[in-house]
């Protein structure tokens, strides 16, 4: 094999092997009524960073069983520069941030989280171990990425 055949067969692999192009984040630049997921922010299996500009709000009433504004659930990052509210609420929580995954944004929290009213056991962010199951009865139980909050 000549030396710029081989050049070429390790270029052409390494083009090929290259990393998949990122999700495009989901921008809330408007005010919602649904709760989020990053596991499902950009479809039913599609995960995704969530980013709510200063402008975006996401404005839950009460839920039966209380489930949180924005869940942290998979490889993906939020970037809270909005409100995120849920008043009058037992058990309201604003940002849960599960265990066993690894971010390396992980949560910038620039906005504002509100969980005022009536109501109490409210949680403004809070970080949630994986549950040992019979499949894994020993689930990794750390968070890896940075929290950032301001304000």
């Amino acid at each position: 094999m000549t030396k710029r055949m081989l050049m070429l067969s390790v270029a052409g692999a390494a083009l090929l092997s290259g990393p998949v192009f990122a999700q495009t984040p989901l921008n809330i630049t408007t005010t919602t009524t649904t709760a989020l997921t990053t596991a499902t922010a950009c479809g039913a299996s599609t995960p995704c960073d969530i980013t709510i500009a200063t402008t975006g709000a996401i404005n839950l009433t009460t839920a039966t069983p209380v489930v949180p504004i924005i869940l942290i659930n998979s490889d993906n990052a939020v970037t809270n520069s909005g409100t995120l509210s849920n008043k009058n609420t037992t058990g309201a929580i604003g940002i849960e941030m599960n265990t066993g995954f690894t971010n390396t944004t992980g949560l910038d929290d620039f906005g504002t989280i509100d969980l005022s009213g009536t109501g109490t056991g409210k949680v403004g962010i809070e970080l949630v171990a994986t549950a040992p199951t019979a499949a894994n009865p020993t689930p990794n139980e750390t968070y890896t990425g940075p929290i950032v909050l301001l304000g």
